[in-house]
């Protein structure tokens, strides 16, 4: 009994070779690039680089430090015309304001008290003491008392302009 199939081999399919070659150098570089692309939020920081101009560069600056730092949720104060970002740091509570730009920001620092206690015409009873640092286009303020919080604050965004 003759078999009804005519058994073929790669000869017959002369474009085989290199059909073969194109899908094992496609697989191997498909490899590549996910094993490339995995990187995962377990993986080291990389730093924008430069001085702090924005929030993103100020979170940077903090990790830099060796602080742990986490966006929380957005906050809004009555006080800011638009919400600021909450972040833990080391477990803390930091509020970060960003602006237009640094002219914008400036003009709101003039509206905070030296004591902190009040931004305009909105007089603010805090749990603990604020603390507000401005650099470049965004404000900070940390309420509370961790002297080394306080002080990483400083290294990232300069002096405190107002507060405890």
């Amino acid at each position: 009994m003759k078999p009804n199939f005519q058994a073929q081999t790669f000869s017959t399919f002369p474009f085989f070779p290199k059909v073969f070659v194109v899908l094992r150098v496609g697989i191997v570089l498909t490899m590549t690039l996910m094993v490339l692309g995995c990187n995962g939020s377990e993986g080291p920081v990389v730093p924008h680089g430069g001085t702090v101009h924005d929030h993103i560069s100020f979170i940077d600056s903090l990790r830099a430090q060796g602080l742990i730092v986490e966006p929380a949720s957005p906050i809004s104060q009555p006080f800011f015309p638009k919400p600021g970002q909450v972040l833990k740091v080391n477990g803390q509570d930091v509020q970060v304001f960003e602006f237009e730009n640094p002219s914008v920001a400036q003009a709101h620092t003039q509206k905070i008290s030296p004591d902190g206690k009040s931004v305009g015409d909105t007089i603010i009873d805090w749990v603990e003491t604020p603390h507000f640092f401005h650099v470049e286009k965004i404000i900070v303020l940390y309420v509370g008392t961790n002297p080394a919080l306080i002080s990483a604050l400083e290294a990232s965004a300069g002096p405190q302009f107002s507060g405890g």
